[in-house]
């Protein structure tokens, strides 16, 4: 495998890019620069070790996950598609119930992209990852709604605030507006803050402890910045954007310094931008509902089941060679009838 999949060696890194663009991100390995990806060394996963069902075999990992105390098991990634310009958007939702059908999520059902893209496209697909032990779950299959009754009981388990943010929010739309950059001036940031960071390398190289067996050079395609700065106690780093000073280590508010006026979805001047729409609704439901403990459910906001069709165990392995198993049914022979089958994946 060559060196550039697993991460540059440093000392290479302008050889192998000597034209390339100003990356402000290239190749990182965790919390550090430039590293090669660390190796999975925490499991193995065979075929005589996976039960029948893939439902039965991810509620066994994901005990295994709860027991290894990683932070929320039940988070994941729910992608959906929609039709007919086949544009995937992606989310991180929470898993609140696997049933013996699917596996179930909750989320606004009238205003968000997701419940747009499912109107147009009823497949999606889920991933689990769990860094902690090395495993990923994907999963994909046709959504369906479940009933109110069911988004009832769910529903009434939320504290109060969620419950009155439920029929607050029409989530995902549009709370303000504001300009931002525009082609060039976004070219002129990336250059400002590729300098900024290439400044911030060279100081850590001024103030680090000398080591002359180690090698370290700028950063591909970054020129070495000429600006000055006061020592990495005070990361006095400046540079100018459209007239403004900019100071390290913020450079995220260049975003801003050529922006227009935010307003809010009235059209009125606004830097919050809108905010204060979302919290005036939240008060207008707080006084619907006052001294109501059982809330109705929304009819917009409810719960998705995703019965799946595919799902794949990954575990990490070293040098990337996974394990990696598949179970696959064809659901248009029913549920009832559509057996499962277990494949191997090449990694």
């Amino acid at each position: 495998m060559s060196s550039v999949a697993n991460g540059p060696n440093p000392a290479h890194a302008s050889t192998a890019h000597p034209a390339g663009p100003k990356h402000l991100i290239f190749a990182p390995g965790g919390s550090t620069t430039h590293a090669q990806a660390a190796q999975f060394t925490k499991g193995v996963l065979s075929a005589k070790t996976l039960a029948a069902s893939p439902l039965t075999q991810f509620n066994a990992w994901f005990r295994e996950a709860q027991a290894s105390g990683i932070p929320s098991p039940e988070a994941l990634t729910l992608s959906t598609a929609s039709l007919p310009s086949g544009r995937v958007s992606g989310r991180v939702l929470y898993l609140k119930e696997l049933d013996e059908r699917g596996f179930v999520v909750y989320s606004n059902l009238g205003h968000s992209r997701k419940s747009h893209d499912i109107r147009t496209n009823a497949f999606a697909s889920m991933t689990f990852w769990w860094r902690e032990i090395e495993r990923q779950v994907r999963i994909e299959g046709k959504v369906e709604r479940i009933d109110q009754a069911e988004a009832q009981r769910y529903y009434d388990t939320r504290v109060r605030g969620s419950r009155i943010g439920a029929w607050a929010s029409e989530q995902g739309q549009v709370l303000g507006r504001r300009k931002l950059l525009s082609k060039e001036d976004t070219k002129k940031e990336v250059d400002a803050l590729a300098e900024v960071e290439a400044e911030a390398e060279e100081q850590e190289r001024k103030h680090a402890p000398d080591n002359s067996s180690s090698a370290t050079t700028a950063k591909p395609g970054i020129e070495e910045a000429s600006i000055s700065a006061s020592g990495p106690e005070e990361e006095a780093a400046k540079l100018k954007i459209n007239g403004d000073i900019l100071h390290h280590p913020h450079p995220e508010e260049a975003a801003f310094l050529a922006a227009a006026v935010a307003v809010d979805a009235n059209g009125k001047p606004d830097e919050e931008m809108g905010r204060h729409i979302l919290e005036d609704r939240v008060r207008e439901v707080e006084q619907r509902f006052e001294g109501v403990e059982k809330i109705p459910v929304p009819d917009f906001w409810g719960g998705y089941r995703i019965v799946p069709d595919m799902v794949e165990f990954w575990q990490g392995r070293n040098s990337r060679l996974h394990d990696r198993f598949r179970y696959t049914r064809d659901l248009d022979l029913g549920e009832d009838d559509a057996p499962w089958t277990l494949e191997r994946l090449s990694p």
